[in-house]
């Protein structure tokens, strides 16, 4: 059975969008090449190689976090975040090894000569924004890695992570068209020149051509709810007619400021059913910069979103059952796809697996469990530190479990926004065993350090 109300996913297909970027960053290579320029050793020639693929996979990161739906609507926002950190890294280190391979070899060479020689081009005016750009490559690597040790806030250091990669980019171009020996007066400075061009615009569209697109469009608290432990429940309308056309299981970018700038706005997955009126409501935790001061948000307040992002839906998928594994406010996106579910009559078989720290991070269960006269579904709720007397389960959830829990001889959708614990199941253990085919949607956001650590000690069941 194919879920045909919201089929579109929009989105170019994986394949397309890699190839396109082997293509971007391999294209300055072959513009040096076609230049006809000698080389001036292996050294050298490495290093300019490796700044110039550097140089455009920085203009590509522009493109790989700017929400464009072309880019991440097939693929999903959080496959191409996880790309766009490790790209990050790649990058950052091939900028750094730029110039020590530039110059490295005249202090292996001469030991004394090199501190003059260092000297020389520090003080040489055409090294100038080339030397600007590796500095701030610099503070933009120790202001990612120490955000939480400076204790710097997340719209601080999202303003400043901009700011740093544009000027990056900026003196970067100057220093390449400038200085370069393949791109001085040659196609591949046209080439850089549109691509740095490119990427100054999506900054642009994002922070000021968005926002204002947004504000024809405002939205209002109804209502906000504590239905948990510092969890709340925002519920938001419409001023006027517009309906937000979204599939069960999305996401928005919500602003709660006066004005809609990209700034000041915060993911969060939709808990509401989209067949049911106008309202779209949020579950939201008090943890975060932002999020702690969640409850102050009165009734009234307004709000704008940027939405809907993100593939984390039963669109266009084929499965005669559908599996949902969440933890903690994991749910809300979970809750959305049952409350469609519900609305709809699906006759398909349902599992959930529910996790959490303790009990009364457990929400909605009263209206997951009365979900059970509309739908087959079948519910299990584990807590990593349980009460006395819990009559569900405790701990980790094994290989086997998942398997009994879930389904055996079903084209399975299964569904995984969770904790740790599942997570590590899912990617380190199901992938061993695929019992009539699943299709994996994998939307975790903040417990990837847990996940390396893997389950930790919890007893398993």
């Amino acid at each position: 059975m194919v879920d045909n109300t919201y089929r579109r996913r929009p989105g170019l297909h994986p394949a397309v969008i890699a190839l396109s970027y082997i293509m971007i960053v391999a294209a300055p290579l072959i513009l040096a090449v076609s230049t006809g320029r000698t080389g001036r050793g292996l050294i050298k020639d490495f290093a300019h190689a490796i700044g110039m693929i550097a140089y455009d996979m920085l203009l590509a990161q522009f493109v790989l976090s700017s929400r464009f739906e072309a880019v991440s609507g097939h693929i999903g926002i959080d496959v191409l975040m996880r790309f766009h950190q490790l790209a990050a890294r790649t990058l950052a280190v091939l900028i750094v090894l730029h110039p020590i391979l530039m110059t490295g070899r005249v202090a292996i060479l001469d030991v004394y000569e090199a501190p003059n020689y260092f000297l020389s081009i520090v003080q040489n005016p055409k090294f100038l924004t080339g030397i600007i750009a590796f500095l701030l490559v610099l503070t933009l690597i120790a202001t990612s890695l120490g955000r939480r040790f400076f204790k710097i806030p997340y719209e601080i250091w999202r303003a400043l992570h901009g700011l740093l990669a544009l000027g990056i980019a900026g003196f970067g171009w100057h220093h390449a068209i400038s200085v370069g020996r393949y791109s001085k007066n040659s196609p591949l400075a046209e080439f850089w020149t549109i691509l740095f061009a490119l990427a100054a615009a999506t900054l642009v569209f994002i922070y000021f051509i968005k926002p204002l697109l947004l504000l024809r469009h405002p939205y209002r608290v109804v209502s906000n709810d504590k239905i948990g432990e510092k969890i709340h429940e925002i519920t938001l309308t419409p001023n006027g007619n517009h309906q937000l056309r979204y599939a069960p299981g999305q996401f928005a970018w919500v602003n709660f400021r006066k004005y809609p700038f990209s700034l000041l706005d915060h993911p969060f997955s939709i808990a509401s059913n989209p067949t049911n009126n106008k309202n779209i409501s949020f579950i939201i935790q008090e943890d975060g910069d932002f999020t702690k001061n969640i409850e102050s948000i009165p009734k009234g307040h307004v709000a704008y979103l940027d939405a809907p992002h993100g593939n984390f839906t039963l669109a266009g998928r084929n499965g005669t059952a559908i599996g949902l594994i969440a933890g903690g406010v994991g749910i809300a996106p979970i809750l959305s796809i049952l409350r469609y579910l519900r609305a709809t009559n699906d006759p398909r078989p349902i599992r959930l697996i529910y996790g959490a720290k303790k009990k009364n991070k457990l929400i909605s269960v009263k209206e997951i469990e009365k979900m059970k006269i509309a739908l087959d579904l079948q519910t299990t709720y584990a807590l990593f530190d349980p009460p006395i007397n819990w009559p569900g389960k405790s701990g980790n959830i094994t290989r086997q479990r998942l398997i009994n829990y879930i389904f055996i001889g079903f084209n399975v959708i299964l569904i995984v926004l969770a904790l740790a614990f599942a997570i590590y199941v899912f990617e380190g253990q199901w992938a061993h065993s695929k019992p009539g085919g699943i299709h994996q949607q994998d939307h975790h956001k903040k417990h990837q350090q847990r996940l390396r650590r893997g389950p930790g000690k919890q007893n398993s069941y």
